[in-house]
């Protein structure tokens, strides 16, 4: 059975608190958690939990109890940016009456795989989380120094699926990680090639020295990501990709003429590619869940820095 995250209503009229009633019975059944106020204990998220008007402050603490949050307005209010500000990265807005209605999933894909963090940022760690959670990616970010990682790399057999490093990080000495990191690739060379690093640095704040940097970089990224980019590669790659698109889809559907006369002497009956299309719908329901965040995030970010090699 899956999990499913916490529904968040802001701003949500009668009509629109049944319309939601209705799309989370679809997906949960009898499932279903109503609260008007938080409770004492985290909910259960094998359970669809749902509050119709939740404060500000009971949001937070679902998200200190590392909570997946959906955060549902109504069509007539505005999102509210202090939600963005403590972390919330799923946000969808109920549409005009006029307009059509795709809602996104009520239920969190399973959990396969996982992504390893470093980073200070409490607010940064959060939206990470939060996005992992929903592509079905376990977040790991819970090192306090360079043993704690390079101990789990030396061993692990499922090497993660990426890494973000954040440099302006001080809990870890990064250019030790790199140091270790790079050993520890020496020692597995198969997970070498399994290796992904995402490295994010907010240039407006002093800090390492990335010129100098640049020899230990080098052999793990192209680039250096401003953390609103950092986020954005995060969303793009682990929500919006569908998968490979298949072959056949390039050349896609003829008309009559080109059946008869065209240069193309395939046979007719070409299909399009149901299994892509079907995988890109489930992109899309995702993706509509994460549009407000990427409009911010694209506004926020700063240009990063190309790695020469």
């Amino acid at each position: 059975m899956p999990d499913f995250p916490v529904i968040v209503g802001h701003g949500l009229k009668g009509h629109e608190i049944h319309l939601l009633e209705y799309w989370m019975e679809a997906a949960a059944g009898q499932r279903i958690q109503k609260f008007e106020t938080l409770p004492d204990r985290p909910p259960d998220i094998s359970r669809l939990a749902f509050f119709p008007q939740a404060k500000l402050r009971e949001v937070k603490e679902l998200l200190e109890w590392f909570i997946p949050i959906l955060l549902v307005c109504g069509s007539q209010a505005d999102i509210p940016e202090e939600y963005l500000q403590i972390g919330v990265c799923a946000i969808y807005k109920l549409p005009e009456p006029d307009e059509p209605i795709i809602l996104p999933p009520a239920s969190l894909p399973a959990i396969l795989g996982a992504c390893f963090v470093v980073s200070d940022s409490t607010v940064f760690r959060t939206q990470l989380r939060q996005i992992l959670r929903f592509a079905g990616k376990q977040a790991r970010m819970d090192f306090t120094s360079v043993d704690d990682i390079a101990q789990v790399l030396a061993v692990v057999d499922d090497w993660p699926e990426w890494i973000l490093i954040d440099v302006d990080s001080e809990r870890v000495d990064i250019v030790n990680l790199f140091y270790r990191l790079e050993k520890i690739l020496r020692d597995r060379p198969l997970m070498r090639a399994r290796n992904q690093m995402l490295i994010c640095k907010d240039f407006s704040l002093p800090g390492l020295d990335l010129v100098k940097l640049r020899p230990i970089l080098a052999p793990h990224a192209k680039r250096i990501f401003h953390p609103a980019e950092g986020l954005l590669a995060v969303i793009e790659s682990a929500l919006f990709y569908p998968g490979p698109q298949p072959l056949e889809s390039f050349a896609g559907p003829r008309n009559m003429q080109e059946i008869l006369y065209g240069d193309d002497r395939g046979n007719p009956g070409r299909a399009f590619p149901f299994g892509y299309l079907k995988e890109s719908a489930k992109a899309m329901r995702r993706a509509i869940a994460f549009q407000e965040i990427v409009t911010r995030l694209g506004s926020e970010r700063a240009a990063g820095l190309a790695i020469k090699t």
